[in-house]
Parts: structure tokens; C-alpha cells; sequence
């Protein structure tokens, strides 16, 4: 658990995530980034014109296949449906 605890001492430890929508004129986007608490980098990220499971999932697995974190890494989000499923 994060428990608001948000100085990381070690890279790939936590990540946090979050579903940002933009309106561009009279369409949305929605981004899914990947935090890294240690030096708040943004690892791969993912845009999807819809925020469903799969979009969400890729921004992890992108993540996941290029930082290769150890077995532990804690990942907070806001627990939005798309992290819920």
C-alpha cells in the first residue's frame, strides 16, 4: 500500500497511474502514463480515442517490457474502472 507515501528512494519500486481525457474540438483522447515515483519519468504511455481495459493494459505492458522492474513494484492508480477490471 502507498499509503500517501510519495518519496520513492530506488527507481522501479512505485508507479502511479491515472486516465486523463482532452478535448480536441469535438472529439476526446484519452491518455493512461506511468509514473515513476523515484524521478516522477513518465515510462511508455498509451492514447486511445475510448478509456477502456485495453488501453489501460497496454500503458502497463509497455512499461512493464521496458523498464523490466523486479518482482514487488507496487502500482497505485486512482482504481477507475479501467484498473478495476
Amino acid at each position: 500500500m502507498l499509503d500517501r507515501q510519495f518519496k520513492v528512494d530506488h527507481p522501479n519500486k512505485v508507479w502511479v497511474s491515472d486516465v486523463s481525457e482532452f478535448r480536441i474540438g469535438d472529439k476526446k483522447l484519452y491518455l493512461s502514463p506511468i509514473m515513476d515515483l523515484y524521478n516522477h519519468k513518465i515510462t511508455p504511455y498509451s492514447l486511445s480515442p475510448r478509456p477502456t481495459t485495453n488501453f489501460t493494459n497496454e500503458s502497463l505492458q509497455k512499461a512493464f517490457n521496458t523498464e523490466q522492474p523486479e518482482p514487488g513494484i507496487l502500482i497505485h492508480t486512482n482504481q477507475g474502472f479501467q484498473y478495476q477490471h
